[in-house]
């Protein structure tokens, strides 16, 4: 049985691979070389941070933050644009309709976005944004 941690990283992929079709969606994956036409989306596994303790009976309520990477790459900076915000507004979507998780977590919410571009020597430039998601959720233990 998974630990509530990985229930609920688990649980967060599994819910943006499928709302997300045919976008692949990666777990701490390493960029690779190329990006898909559809653009890239690369789940990090973040940080769980020091839980707030309940004494009785004993709880430990965690923020998880796990970070969203988005990829997309084009050579024209207007196609580049209106296909990251196309992406990004999916994105929104999916993470309004992912509830609780099938009750991995107590809450799902989501930080703003940090964006770069990239110039790619030999490619098209990449644009890119990291968004902070985070999972609350609370466990017996800090290793369950």
């Amino acid at each position: 049985m998974p630990s509530q941690r990985e229930a609920a990283i688990s649980a967060l992929h599994v819910h943006l691979s499928s709302a997300l079709t045919p976008i692949l969606v990666k777990r701490n994956e390493v960029l690779s070389t190329a990006i898909p036409n559809e653009g890239l989306l690369i789940l990090r596994d973040g940080d769980a941070g020091e839980p707030e303790v309940l004494l009785s009976p004993l709880r430990y309520l965690y923020q998880h933050r796990v970070e969203l990477e988005v990829w997309v790459q084009q050579a024209q900076s207007s196609e580049r644009d209106q296909q990251f915000d196309q992406l990004l507004q999916r994105l929104g979507v999916a993470l309004d309709s992912a509830g609780n998780l099938n009750d991995a977590v107590d809450l799902l919410h989501t930080g703003s976005p940090e964006f770069s571009t990239e110039s790619i020597e030999g490619g098209a430039t990449v644009k890119v944004a990291t968004i902070p998601i985070f999972l609350e959720f609370n466990t017996r233990h800090p290793l369950a």
